[in-house]
């Protein structure tokens, strides 16, 4: 969340961006986070940050503190991963 509010882009229009310079710069520094991406690339998907995205939208208000939203996110987040352990 912190390089969206660094680009100012509501709709994160720079995120592939962002992801290339950090995996080159993992892969060049020869980081093992570089061959989790390249051997798990397929497993990473957008869905689940969307879904928690949209989550926190419809449970917040448009004067809501950047604190209150972190709180509302914890909590959501733990709500949300527990009934998925439970049904599965």
């Amino acid at each position: 969340m912190d390089f969206c509010i660094t680009l100012e882009k509501k709709n994160y229009n720079k995120a592939p961006l962002v992801f290339l310079s950090d995996f080159f710069y993992w892969n060049d520094d020869g980081h093992p986070f570089a061959e989790i991406i390249k051997n798990y690339l397929p497993n990473f998907n957008d869905y689940y940050v969307e879904n928690m995205h949209s989550r926190i939208r419809a449970n917040i208000s448009p004067n809501t503190t950047a604190e209150n939203i972190i709180k509302q996110a914890y909590i959501l987040g733990l709500y949300f991963n527990y009934i998925i352990f439970i049904k599965y």
